[in-house]
């Protein structure tokens, strides 16, 4: 996100205006129409920003559609690095300090057990999760009457958001997805993984051009004729 300037007293920075608000705001309170394109678009720039991100060492922590911002062309940018942390190593100690949204939080986070994390393949973690969401456009569990401590239970036993429940999803979105919010950390790929898949041909799968399978069949009988 372009940085216009900061205020000392209060401290502040300043930046672009995002016209939309959160990613969030967008999906669940305003209920703008986003097209499928448009959802791939902006996976497209959530992807291309952690890559970033982690290139430099960088773990976010607290991916969720509150903090991707949108402007009034749909154009995604991550933000709220309050929890960020910088390390050498992919894996660092994981104090149990509650940072985070239940929701989006992958099960080794939600392990108080855990010792040590990957925080980059936490959040790849995450990034599934808000797939799912921008997809289906539903805050994900939303369906269960879980309190907090059954939410993170199941999460730690390997429940996740139903894929049923996506519209017009190409199927390699939602193969990843599955790869994303595996329970074994190691299993999920690298967003230099992530990246060539989000950057396929994945338009003509969701273009509103496609021909429909049943004028798609009419037509060859007429071929055939």
């Amino acid at each position: 996100m372009k940085v216009i300037g900061y205020c000392a007293e209060p401290l502040c920075i300043i930046t672009e205006l995002m016209e939309q608000g959160s990613l969030y705001t967008l999906l669940h309170n305003t209920h703008a129409y986003l097209s499928p394109l448009t959802k791939i678009q902006m996976i497209r720039g959530i992807t291309n920003g952690m890559m970033f991100i982690h290139g430099r060492k960088i773990a976010h922590r607290d991916i969720k559609s509150h903090n991707i911002l949108v402007n009034s062309n749909n154009e995604v940018k991550i933000t709220d690095f309050g929890i960020s942390h910088q390390t050498q190593s992919t894996m660092a100690t994981f104090t149990q300090d509650g940072k985070g949204t239940p929701q989006w939080m992958s099960p080794e986070i939600l392990d108080y057990k855990s010792k040590h994390v990957n925080y980059f393949k936490a959040d790849v973690y995450s990034f599934a999760i808000l797939m799912w969401e921008v997809f289906s456009e539903q805050v994900p569990y939303h369906e269960k009457e879980w309190n907090q401590f059954q939410m993170i239970n199941a999460i730690m036993e390997g429940v996740r958001p139903p894929t049923q429940a996506l519209k017009d999803c190409p199927r390699k979105i939602v193969e990843l997805m599955e790869k994303c919010w595996s329970t074994d950390p190691s299993a999920r790929p690298n967003f230099t993984d992530i990246y060539p898949i989000v950057r396929s041909d994945l338009e003509w799968s969701v273009s509103p051009w496609r021909i429909p399978e049943s004028l798609s069949s009419s037509f060859g009988s007429m071929r055939g004729t």
